[in-house]
C-alpha cells in the first residue's frame, strides 16, 4: 500500500479516524459507506497487530446530518458489541472460572504447605481439610463452568445476532436518509 499525504478541508468536509484489523477492513468501509462516509485514506503501517488506520469523510453540510449521526452511533455499539462476543464468547464463565481457580489454588497451596509442616501455624488436620477443600473447590468450580458455559455461549450468540439486525436496521434507515439527500440539496442540518 503506498503512503499518501493527506491535506484536510475542514470547511468543506467532516473527517473521521478510525482504526481496525485488516481483515475487517472492507467491513469498516462498508458500514461508514451506508451512513454517507467515503474512505479516502487508509495505511497498514508496519504494525505487529495487523492493523489499519483508515480516513472517512463526509460533506460537512449534509441533510440530515443528526440523524445520520445518530444511526452511527447506533451502529458503532452494535458492532462493538459483536466484536466483544468474538472476542470472549463467555466473559461471565471466565470470571467464574478464575475466581473458583484463585480460591482452590490459595487453598491446595496452604493445605500442602500446613501438610508438609512449612506453616507450623496449621495443624496438620486443618492443612488436610484445607487440601481437601481446595480439590472441592476446583472440581465444583469446574463442572459449575463446564455447566454454563454452552449456556452463556447461546446467549452471546443471540446478542451478537441481535446486533447484527441492528446493524441491517441502520444500513435501511440510512439509504433512506442518504437518498433524502441526494434528491433534497445539502443545505439542511
Amino acid at each position: 500500500m503506498q503512503k499518501i499525504s493527506l491535506k484536510r478541508d475542514y470547511n468543506n468536509f467532516d473527517y473521521l479516524d478510525a482504526t481496525v484489523k485488516l481483515n475487517s477492513l472492507e467491513e469498516l468501509k462498508a458500514h461508514y459507506a451506508a451512513l454517507g462516509w467515503e474512505c479516502v485514506y487508509f495505511d497498514c503501517g508496519k504494525s505487529v497487530k495487523k492493523t489499519v488506520r483508515a480516513v472517512f469523510r463526509r460533506p460537512h453540510n449534509i441533510k440530515n446530518k443528526d440523524e445520520l449521526q445518530l444511526l452511527q452511533v447506533y451502529m458503532e455499539y452494535a458492532w462493538n458489541r459483536i466484536d466483544g462476543a468474538s472476542l470472549n464468547p463467555c466473559p461471565k464463565t471466565v470470571a467464574a472460572g478464575l475466581t473458583f481457580g484463585a480460591i482452590s489454588l490459595a487453598a491446595v497451596i496452604v493445605g500442602v504447605c500446613a501438610v508438609l509442616s512449612v506453616i507450623a501455624a496449621i495443624p496438620l488436620i486443618w492443612g488436610c481439610v484445607l487440601l481437601g477443600a481446595g480439590a472441592l473447590t476446583a472440581a465444583a468450580g469446574t463442572a459449575i463452568c463446564v455447566k454454563y458455559c454452552a449456556k452463556e455461549r447461546a446467549e452471546t450468540q443471540k446478542a451478537a445476532e441481535s446486533a447484527a439486525r441492528e446493524i441491517s436496521e441502520v444500513y435501511y434507515r440510512a439509504e433512506a436518509l442518504i437518498k433524502d439527500c441526494a434528491d433534497g440539496g445539502e443545505n439542511e442540518r
